[in-house]
């Protein structure tokens, strides 16, 4: 899923879920300004956050076993955060979200002499498309013998309530990717109305220009810049699928940005200063010296994986971790 966003392969069926996946997976950090909206939390934008395993097995009769994947799983300050990105609202993924919860509490229950403690997670819905019907919350009722016993509430952010002010504004760039679906119910007119087509470009102009300067002010990286602009091109190909003047449109708006992000002009940079020395050494450290640092400044900052960074550096991964540090010591990471 991961290599064919950023390689902007074709889209799938779930390119919005990839879309989150990605993004939650490269860069976790962005995490935060969600789960700070969503739960009203002030959690610290450079708070450390664990990516948790997202992976649960429902189990059906004649003891067949079913694998499901959350979407957004993570730990803040020993907090527990869940939440699952949604096309639409619907009865089943309340549901869903609970058979979650439970497992997720399940891993993190503890026994004690005659008390089972079951820490549930945080858990809330974000929803892509809402109509008037689609809650701000659910209230979840556990009832035994009658009687309710406990509940909570499920949280609701509807992408349709942000603007690109509000999405800058908080430091949601998590949900980039997300925005044309604001857009959606306007598709079929824009697609034959040239000067609503140039109003959707003007936007997505926009957008990739307060994202540059995010870039240039050093708030995020050039791997974080394209990271989001192919995040969105791949979800606009698949929602705009079928009016092919407006994905289009933006795909050549966004093709400069997705190639020529900051890293590979560090990369350029580095083969002229080889070809102006004349040197075949040169090219080599020029082209791949900008790539490595990148990797090493977004592992340090944690940003990154181990593991990822392993498999951008074709290393197994205790090898990429000796790597890193020997690195670390003879070079100056900002």
């Amino acid at each position: 899923m991961k290599d064919e966003l950023i390689g902007m392969g074709k889209p799938s069926n779930t390119a919005y879920d990839d879309a989150l996946k990605t993004i939650v997976h490269e860069i976790p950090r962005f995490c935060i300004p969600l789960i700070n909206e969503m739960f009203g939390e002030d959690n610290d934008l450079k708070t450390k956050i664990v990516l948790l395993n997202n992976d649960y097995y429902k189990e059906h009769p004649e003891k067949r076993f079913s694998r499901r994947e959350t979407d957004l799983g993570v730990a803040i300050n020993d907090k527990v955060y869940h939440i699952e990105c949604e096309s639409t609202a619907n009865s089943d993924i309340f549901l869903r979200m609970f058979e979650y919860d439970m497992s997720m509490a399940k891993a993190d229950s503890e026994y004690r002499g005659g008390r089972l403690l079951v820490r549930l997670p945080k858990s809330g819905v974000l929803f892509l498309r809402s109509t008037g019907n689609t809650p701000d919350s659910v209230q979840v009722e556990m009832i035994r013998d009658g009687e309710q016993i406990g509940g909570y509430i499920m949280p609701v952010i509807k992408m349709q309530d942000y603007d690109i002010d509000d999405i800058f504004d908080k430091h949601l760039y998590i949900l980039l990717p997300f925005y044309v679906f604001t857009l959606e119910k306007t598709f079929r007119i824009m697609n034959t109305d040239e000067a609503l087509r140039e109003e959707l470009f003007e936007r997505y102009r926009d957008i990739l220009g307060r994202i540059e300067s995010l870039t240039q002010s050093g708030e995020i990286s050039g791997y974080d810049e394209n990271c989001l602009n192919s995040s969105m091109l791949y979800v606009v190909r698949k929602i705009a699928d079928k009016h092919e003047s407006l994905w289009k449109g933006v795909e050549d708006i966004m093709r400069g940005k997705i190639i020529d992000f900051p890293a590979k002009r560090e990369r350029d940079a580095g083969r002229r200063e080889g070809r102006e020395e004349g040197r075949v050494e040169g090219r080599v450290v020029g082209r791949e010296e900008g790539k490595i640092t990148l990797l090493v400044e977004q592992y340090q900052n944690g940003d990154m994986t181990l593991d990822i960074v392993a498999k951008y550096l074709k290393m197994p991964v205790d090898e990429a971790l000796e790597f890193i540090n020997n690195y670390s010591k003879t070079k100056v990471i900002s």
